[in-house]
Formats: structure tokens, C-alpha cells, sequence
């Protein structure tokens, strides 16, 4: 089902085990979706990895969730550190990894409560006292989505120069 394109530029793939680590670490990323026709939308998001799937939390509703339920095969980037630089020509040093997979809607409560703590843990560490309150407010009108992850794909250009 996945298009599996090698790199071009192969001498810049990330390790498998260093992909997964700026998957962990990311601070956002962008989900990629189509709808029915194939028109593509591309959502910046806050995520968290948990037990190697993708979560993200959002309204029950909307442009997102219209595509997701026409086509749940999504791609999900995250970029870490990216700075240009100048090192005989313009370049710029980056990291980045694709994760593709299907995408689902988390019915289960205690598995949505785990995935916002993890949020808010990811996010607000210095506010877990108040996260259990919150969780149990916005529990019911919240929806949280889970990519399971069937391929991933990263790339680094650390040395500044092509």
C-alpha cells in the first residue's frame, strides 16, 4: 500500500533508532491527510509517542476528522533542529522523519486518559498536579487519534555542506 521510494540522498538516513528518537523528542508535527476527491490538508499538531504509535488529541469534528474517516492512511513530519547555514554554498543543517500508517479514533476512556496524561506530561511537566482534573473535564468532548505506524523514513544533514 506504501509507496517505499528509497532516499536520494541515502548517505543522509537516519538510523532506525535515531528516526524513533526525534519522534520521541519532537515538539510538533504536521499530519498529512487527504479527503474523498484526494485533496490533501496538512495540520500542525502537538503529538506524543506511546508503545510505537502516534497520538494526538482534537475536536470530535471537523476537516480532520472528515478525512480521516474517508482515508485513514495519513503521513506524519516532524523536523527537529534545522539551521541554514553557509559553508561554501547556501545549505541548511536539519532533521526530519516521516511516519506513515492508518489512523483510528481511540473509543477506549482509560486509553484516552493515558494518552492526555502523556500529553500533558510531554508538554506541561511542571502542571501534573492539575492534569488529572483536566483529563476528566474535557475526557468526553475530546478525541484522541492513534496512527499505527508501518513505516517510517528520516533524514539529517549535520555537517552543514552538500
Amino acid at each position: 500500500m506504501w509507496m517505499d521510494t528509497p532516499l536520494r540522498r541515502a548517505d543522509r538516513a537516519l538510523a532506525p533508532e535515531a528516526a524513533e528518537a526525534l519522534l520521541q523528542t519532537g515538539s510538533y508535527g504536521v499530519l498529512a491527510t487527504a479527503d474523498a476527491e484526494g485533496l490533501p490538508l496538512a495540520t500542525p499538531l502537538n503529538y506524543v509517542l506511546l508503545d510505537g504509535a502516534l497520538y494526538f488529541h482534537c475536536a470530535a469534528a471537523g476537516h480532520k476528522m472528515q478525512n480521516l474517516a474517508a482515508r485513514p492512511q495519513v503521513c506524519f513530519c516532524v523536523v527537529g533542529e534545522a539551521q541554514p547555514v553557509f559553508h561554501h554554498d547556501f545549505t541548511t543543517r536539519y532533521e526530519s522523519v516521516l511516519a506513515f500508517g492508518n489512523a483510528s479514533l481511540v473509543e477506549d476512556d482509560g486509553e484516552k486518559t493515558r494518552v492526555l496524561a502523556a500529553l500533558c506530561e510531554k508538554y506541561l511537566p511542571t502542571h501534573m498536579a492539575q492534569a488529572p482534573a483536566a483529563i476528566a473535564q474535557s475526557l468526553a468532548r475530546t478525541a484522541i487519534v492513534r496512527i499505527e505506524i508501518s513505516r517510517v523514513s528520516g533524514k539529517a544533514n549535520r555537517a552543514g555542506g552538500t
